[in-house]
């Protein structure tokens, strides 16, 4: 038995004592339609629809255990893909996911989809419309990716703000190894204010073939909200990346006035070899919100050491 099913097995014995099943409740449908016009650097004007979401979010509670599940289809491209017939439009199954929560035993997690590392910390910062970590933009220069398969995540009960979580990541399943990532946060919310500490390591067998050594990232986000402005600062750390060592410091704010926000933002890239160049992304967003379904936004990417393409967006978001 592999530790993926020990620590589920165990899991699942501690929250399945019999209970009785509340009333049942309908989940609710949820979607995100993102169309943009798009002028990006040597290349031609694009007008198209970036990105279609439609998912199903819903809870079931009983006695013991409040069940929280999430099914998401996407439609888009994936330009984190290593081919260019990988990057064409098509659809991908985003999110397919259960979480058990108990006040008193905490809350496990099991399924595919957005890593609790991108939730917990990397939302913080990535809070631009277009230029962000998801795949169809994979514009930032932060290392972390967003989506993971194969997931069980354990988290502790909250305490005086502080949680802690535990997380294991399988993708691979053919490469004589039971877990290829795992993962260990720790989280403080009080109030306005949030810092969060992460250390995620891949197994070598999961990089590339010539990798002898574990790829190791730590990260440490804050953040912080007074009324209209937000503040969030990230730093990344990369060990034996098989990209390359490095160093990602972000950061992002915001101020919303009535209908109007205006967002800012910086990542700087510290190469740990003098050999690769440094990279540095300023971002600035304004958008519009008719009402709470439909913004309309211009954003605004520019990479200083020109190591990617710049970008100006304009750019539409309808959500339900």
């Amino acid at each position: 038995m592999d530790v993926k099913t020990k620590v589920l097995y165990c899991a699942m014995a501690v929250l399945s004592t019999p209970a009785l099943a509340s009333e049942f409740v309908p989940p609710s449908v949820y979607g995100y339609v993102l169309g943009q016009i798009k002028w990006e650097d040597n290349k031609d004007y694009q007008s198209e629809i970036q990105s279609v979401q439609l998912g199903l979010l819903g809870h079931h509670r009983t006695d013991l255990v409040r069940v929280r599940y999430n099914i998401e289809a996407e439609y888009g491209r994936d330009l984190t893909a290593k081919t260019e017939q990988d990057r064409d439009f098509d659809i991908r199954l985003s999110e397919a996911n259960l979480i058990l929560l108990n006040h008193s035993l905490g809350s496990l997690y099991f399924g595919n989809g957005t890593v609790g590392t991108y939730k917990d910390l990397y939302s913080k910062v990535d809070i631009f419309d277009n230029n962000n970590m998801k795949r169809w933009s994979g514009s930032t220069l932060y290392r972390q990716g967003v989506y993971g398969t194969n997931q069980i995540a354990y988290g502790t009960p909250i305490w005086n703000g502080l949680q802690f979580k535990g997380a294991i990541i399988s993708p691979n399943d053919s490469n004589g190894n039971n877990v290829d990532v795992y993962g260990l946060r720790l989280i403080y919310n009080k109030g306005n204010f949030n810092a969060t500490l992460n250390r995620a390591s891949t197994h070598h067998k999961q990089l590339p073939a010539n990798a002898t050594e574990d790829y190791v990232r730590y990260a440490f986000v804050s953040s912080f909200q007074l009324k209209d402005f937000y503040l969030a600062g990230l730093v990344e750390l990369n060990q034996d990346d098989p990209a390359g060592d490095s160093n990602v410091y972000g950061l992002s704010t915001k101020y919303q006035l009535n209908n109007v926000t205006f967002k800012l933002g910086a990542q700087f890239k510290d190469y740990d070899d003098a050999s690769q160049n440094n990279e540095t992304l300023y971002l600035a967003n304004a958008s519009y919100a008719f009402d709470k379904h439909f913004t309309t936004f211009v954003e605004l990417a520019e990479y200083a050491e020109d190591s990617k393409n710049d970008r100006i967006n304009i750019g539409l978001n309808f959500h339900f």
